[in-house]
């Protein structure tokens, strides 16, 4: 049940995705100004979802294999944390 949850997950966020992209012409805001780094943005805010779906999932299922899951759920927060702020920042600075 789960597994056909987070299909049906991704499906939704990869439309929203394309039409989002589409939309802006590839370019984030759709902003004509400074450098375009819209893909990157978007990119960047894509794979920060999907780390953070995977720390969630790593967390719930923890409780049947908790000395094999918790090293890598740590290591899935690290990554979002890290994704997470290089794409706020971006977001931030050229848009």
């Amino acid at each position: 049940m789960l597994k056909n949850c987070l299909h049906v997950l991704l499906i939704a966020v990869f439309s929203v995705m394309v039409k989002g992209a589409a939309y802006a012409n590839g370019h984030g805001g759709g902003h004509e100004s400074g450098p375009h780094f819209g893909n990157v943005i978007i990119f960047l805010g894509v794979l920060t979802f999907f780390c953070m779906l995977s720390t969630f999932v790593l967390g719930f299922l923890m409780p049947k294999k908790r000395k094999t899951l918790f090293p890598w759920h740590k290591r899935m927060g690290i990554v979002t944390l890290i994704s997470a702020i290089l794409h706020g920042t971006m977001v931030l600075v050229f848009h």
